[in-house]
This record gives structure tokens, sequence and C-alpha cells, in this order.
């Protein structure tokens, strides 16, 4: 339960994200509210990405694998962390292009570069994928929330929600950039301070951090899942898209990727601690259990804001790119014609109320996070192969269109099948490359006669 301590550092976090939101929307511009005048500098850059990715389900999610399967959970940061290392020597020429033809979402690229069919299949993926993984966030977060601070479930729900609308509605991605900085503060220093006195106070030895009951394949998926999320990550290509030179996404890249890992080994720290006092508790429950438990209560005062910011670092960044998809996906799309930054603005800010009633109304309803996580990276990992080979090849539009239809429809029989594992979903991106080559080999077929 809450006490007064608790309460304080909440109510006093809350104020200080809706006063940071409030300034950021001081004589803004449209250019200001949709994509922050494309003038990130590489620590704003830092910050707003490592912020972005560690949200309530990292938190749930590699905690519990952590506990169950020992360190080689790791192996998902460190793919992402290479994923981001890669990504950096490519980025630069996706900045340029962005800033040339005005992109603020994924579907933004394939249009310029693949034509209306593939952004319309791209903007309804990604679409989908962003609801999805909003609803992941508020299920997780407000779980966790809820459990800890006593709160019901639904209460925890609707403040997390408000406080997210508010700042959106006032300062757009301005208001996303600086929030973001200053929760990425908070949860670097939060997340060292819970995991080293969790590890503390459960006498961590080096059996419990050199355990491991990960299969090869289970291990190989983590690392080839954690290399891919990062290529359809929109909130990645955004902050790209905002970036002001081709130095601060390339150095901004490759210093995220040392603080995701820094992250994903505080995390582990974490998940270890908790298996090594409480061996046989529910893995989804293990980072809740263990901070309840395992932190004195000024520490587990400070953890609960971990978690408040953790949740709307991630949370606020989808519904923005969400809202922004809508407008530039959806709005202009209708109107046949360009909208200026004003008219993006509005419709944006008209997307952020519609969006935050729908995914409340989602996670009020649907409060099981396991299968949303993995239906998740099914889905994502229909539109990978199409991400990666853009930056080299000429796609053929009705080949990336086969390709996401077909991964998807696999996505769905392995549904049906009751096979959503980790290794199926990841599994997912061969289905989708082979697709898509085969389609490239039928038009240069077609092309050749």
């Amino acid at each position: 339960m809450l006490n007064s301590l608790d309460s304080s550092l909440i109510i006093g976090y809350i104020v200080l994200v809706l006063i940071i939101g409030y300034i950021s929307s001081h004589k803004q511009t449209g250019a200001d509210f949709m994509i922050a005048n494309r003038n990130l500098g590489i620590w704003q850059f830092v910050a707003t990405l490592t912020a972005t990715f560690v949200g309530g389900t990292i938190l749930v999610v590699y905690t519990a694998y952590i506990y169950e399967f020992g360190a080689g959970a790791l192996f998902g940061f460190l793919g992402a962390g290479l994923g981001l290392v890669v990504f950096a020597y490519l980025a630069k020429k996706l900045r340029r292009q962005a800033h040339e033809h005005n992109f603020h979402t994924l579907a933004d690229y394939f249009d310029y570069k693949f034509g209306k069919n593939a952004r319309i299949s791209m903007a309804l993926v990604v679409g989908v994928l962003i609801v999805l993984t909003l609803l992941k966030q508020f299920i997780a977060g407000t779980s966790i929330l809820s459990t800890i601070s006593g709160w019901p479930y639904d209460s925890a729900l609707i403040v997390t929600s408000l406080v997210i609308l508010s700042y959106l509605l006032l300062g757009g991605f301005k208001s996303v950039v600086k929030t973001d900085i200053f929760q990425y503060a908070l949860v670097l220093l939060l997340v060292t301070v819970v995991a080293v006195s969790a590890a503390t106070n459960a006498d961590v030895g080096i059996d419990d951090i050199t355990r491991s009951d990960m299969s090869i394949t289970l291990i190989i998926s983590f690392f080839v899942y954690g290399f891919l999320t990062i290529w359809n990550a929109s909130e990645l290509w955004q902050r790209i898209y905002a970036a002001k030179s081709d130095k601060v996404v390339k150095r901004g890249l490759i210093v995220s990727a040392v603080f995701m890992l820094f992250i994903g080994l505080s995390i582990a720290l974490i998940g270890l601690s908790v298996h090594a006092k409480f061996p046989n508790i529910d893995p989804s429950q293990a980072i809740v259990f263990g901070m309840m438990n395992l932190l004195p209560p000024a520490i587990l005062s400070f953890g609960v804001v971990l978690l408040f910011a953790a949740i709307m670092s991630t949370a606020d960044t989808h519904v923005f790119m969400l809202a922004t998809n809508i407008a530039k996906d959806g709005i202009m799309q209708f109107k046949k014609r360009e909208l200026t930054n004003e008219e993006l603005m509005r419709y944006t800010r008209f997307g952020i109320v519609g969006i935050i009633i729908v995914i409340t109304s989602l996670a009020y309803f649907f409060r099981s996070i396991i299968d949303v996580a993995l239906i998740t990276v099914g889905i994502s990992m229909t539109i990978v192969p199409s991400i990666i080979f853009s930056f080299k090849k000429k796609l053929d539009p009705n080949a990336i269109i086969a390709s996401i239809s077909v991964g998807i429809f696999t996505v769905i029989l392995l549904g049906l099948m009751n096979k959503i594992t980790p290794e199926s979903m990841v599994g997912v991106v061969l289905v989708s490359g082979i697709v898509l080559g085969i389609g490239q080999l039928i038009n240069k077929k077609i092309q050749q006669t």
C-alpha cells in the first residue's frame, strides 16, 4: 500500500511532467509539435530513444524471462545493442531523406521508395503494432502500479491515461522529448538503485548469476528478435527523422546501445535476485513480488516512481506515433493533399484523445500481457524483411504486400494452432523473407518478358 512518502513522490513526479508539457507548449510552432523542429541533439536523441525502449513491458517480461531462464535471456538485449550499432551506419541517409521529403512516419518512407500501395500496407501493420504495444504498456504498467500501490486497477489506469493525455495535448513531440529526458534520468538512476538493493538483500551468488536454463534455440531466438526488433521500431525511425545532423544519428545510436545493455544488466540483476530468494513464484510476478519483498520501504517508494516513469516514457511515444500515423497516413491520404504543420497538429491532437480513450478501454477489459506480447512480436516480424532490404534493393510493391500478408496469415494460423511461442514468432520473419524473395523473382521475370 502507498504510504505518505510514496504518494508525495508520485504526485511530485506527475506535477513535474505536466510542468514540462506546459513549458514545451510555450510559443511552439506546428513543426515543434510534430517533430521537435527536426533539431534533436545527441543527448536528447539518446535519452528519448532509451527511455522509450525501456517501458513497463520490458520490466515485466524480461524480468520474468530472467527469473525463469537465467542470464541467457540477456541475449535479447545483446541483439538489440548490435541492431542499433548496425543501424547507425545506414540511418544517416535516412535522416537526410526525411528532412528533404518531410517524413514523419515509417509509411512516409515506404511511400517515397515504393509508392502508395506499399505505404498503405505498412501504415496498417504499423498501426496495429502500435495499438498492441500500447495495450502491453498500459496492462503491464497499470497491473504493477495497482499491485504495489494498493490502488484499484481501474484507478491506476485512469491516472496513467489522464497524465499522458494532458502533456501530449500541450506539447506534442516536443513534450515527449523533454519528458523523456527527465524520465530517462529517473529510469537510469532508479533501476540501478533497485537492482543493487535487491541483489544485496537477496545475497546473490556466482551460481545465481551464471544460471541459464535456456535451450540453444531459445537463446538464438532471443538474440535474433532483439536484433530484428530494432529495424521495425517506429519510435527509432521517428527519432532519426528528428535528429539535427548525421553525427547525432550515428553517435546517438551507438551510445544508446551501450545504455540499453546497462539497463538490461540491471533488469537481469533484479530477476536473478528474486529467483535466488524466492525460486518458486510465478515468473510473470517476479518484478512485483521482488520489489515488494526485497526492497526497504524507502527504496520501494522510488521503485514505484521508476515504474511510473517507465510506463509514461514508452506509452507517450506510441500514443503520439499512432496519432501522427492517423493524421498523415489516414486523413492526409483521404484529403489527397499535403497538410500544413498546423493542420497536422490539429488532427494529431484529435487522434491523441481518441487513442487514449480506446486504449484505456481495451486495457480495462483485457488484462493479460503474455499473449499480447508474443503476438506483437510475430506481427512486427512480418515487416522486417521489407525494411532491411529497402536500404539496398528496389523492391516490388506487390512483393512487399505479399510478404506482409503471408506473414500475418502465418501469425494467425500459429495462434489458431496454439503455437504462439518466442521461437515460432521469430520464425515468422523467415516466412515473410522467403515470400518477399519469391515476389522479387517473379517481378524480375515479368520485367524480362
